[in-house]
């Protein structure tokens, strides 16, 4: 079975590749991968307003701004992951808990793959 890695960080490449999967390929989506859909709305915008204190971008300092990118991916963007959930072809991961906890889920999620 190949996988697909729909992904623009190079991370989640030598994620697969430490983990010794070798066939996957990569799609660069044109998505925020930061909306991460499993997150509550609340806990999203909290980890963007502090992402955006280290980044300096201004897009991530705004609640505002940020609730708006929100509702666009809910109404334009979700909708490619339902999609590969009908087929089933989509394994979402919660993204909450520390860094080890998110790392884990990704890693059982990639071995079931196998």
């Amino acid at each position: 079975m190949e996988i697909i890695l729909a992904s623009q960080s190079p991370r989640r490449r030598e994620l697969l590749e430490r983990m010794g999967v070798k066939n996957f390929r990569i799609v660069t989506p044109d998505i925020d991968e930061h909306m991460e859909r499993e997150l509550p709305p609340e806990e999203l915008v909290r980890r963007i307003l502090l992402r955006g204190k280290d980044s300096g971008r201004a897009d991530d300092a705004s609640e505002e701004v940020i609730r708006g990118r929100l509702d666009v991916y809910r109404e334009q963007t979700a909708v490619v992951a339902d999609y590969y959930a009908a087929q089933g072809k989509y394994a979402s991961v919660n993204g909450t808990g520390p860094m080890e906890e998110v790392f884990s889920r990704i890693a059982a999620v990639i071995e079931g793959l196998k």
